[in-house]
């Protein structure tokens, strides 16, 4: 069969496959209307508050945050004058004829074993005091060979 031996015809469907199509079309829709609609609208409705929510909660903790800064930076600007005026104050006591000395505490000092005479002697044979602290609170370093050198080898026994 060709197209011209039917034409168009047999595109167009026959009057009752039409009606037929069209009451089981409108039962679907009112079938959906009926129940599914109010479902869906309830999820969207509940989902666009729950999004309202967040929004609002985002907008209230920016808030929250922007004050905190705020009050940050008010403090910020409080401690930099006080600052600037203890500093300003500090070098309208300081004297202008000498400077003073400040006394910064040492780190902690070992008291040498050697005699006095042996440490300010520079041409003494024993090993200074520093590196004889160290020689003592420190194990002895190992010789860049891999065998582990004997007691009778290190520095750190006392003769």
């Amino acid at each position: 069969m060709t197209l011209a031996e039917g034409g168009i015809d047999l595109f167009i469907p026959e009057t009752y496959d039409i009606v037929w199509s069209l009451i089981i079309l409108v039962i679907v829709a009112v079938f959906f209307y009926k129940f599914f609609m109010p479902k869906f609208n309830a999820i969207f409705d509940e989902r666009a508050a729950k999004i309202e929510g967040n929004i609002a909660k985002a907008e209230q903790a920016k808030k929250d945050a922007d004050e905190a800064k705020a009050k940050y930076e008010a403090q910020l600007s409080t401690a930099r004058v006080d600052a600037a005026k203890i500093r300003d104050d500090a070098r309208a006591e300081r004297p202008t004829s000498s400077p003073t000395p400040v006394l910064v505490p040492s780190p902690m000092r070992l008291k040498s074993p050697l005699p006095r005479s042996a440490r300010s002697n520079p041409s003494s044979s024993r090993p200074s005091s520093r590196s004889r602290a160290r020689s003592v609170l420190l194990p002895p370093r190992l010789p860049a060979r891999s065998s582990v050198p004997s007691w009778k080898t290190t520095t750190c026994s006392p003769r």
